[in-house]
């Protein structure tokens, strides 16, 4: 499953949990958000003035499984 920018919020950090320190290294304040389950990537970072290309790169490199023998974490 790839991150889109109609993705919730509140689902891809839940699902993606390495998510949530790029929400935050782009000043996105959606963790703990009420709006979060409702909101999409892409009307948080309109809501933040942040990047919505920019964010969506970083969301999809942190998201990214592990390559093949190589342990995450």
């Amino acid at each position: 499953m790839r991150i889109e920018a109609n993705d919730a919020v509140d689902c891809v950090m839940r699902r993606w949990p390495a998510t949530i320190r790029v929400f935050i290294r782009h000043h996105l304040h959606c963790v703990g958000c009420g709006f979060g389950p409702f909101c999409t990537i892409e009307e948080a970072c309109a809501a933040h003035k942040a990047s919505l290309p920019d964010v969506l790169a970083d969301l999809r490199r942190v998201a990214r499984p592990a390559p093949r023998g190589i342990r995450a974490g």
